[in-house]
């Protein structure tokens, strides 16, 4: 599996967490997630409704290009 897209579509732009993207990827998503490339996460107890990339998120997408 590719997670390179959900990563990109977080970075450009975030995407909530059930709208179409997130559920066309919704194995990506939960791999991106689970391995801490993407979160919900805004502040030391507050989440958004929107996937947002992390900076190990961004490290990531940087070497696999």
């Amino acid at each position: 599996m590719n997670i390179d897209n959900v990563l990109r579509q977080a970075w450009l732009k975030g995407f909530r967490t059930k709208s179409d993207f997130a559920r066309h990827y919704a194995n990506e998503v939960a791999i991106a997630a689970s391995l801490g490339l993407i979160s919900t996460k805004i502040g030391s107890e507050r989440f958004d409704k929107s996937w947002h990339i992390t900076r190990k998120g961004l490290g990531y997408l940087q070497e696999s290009e």
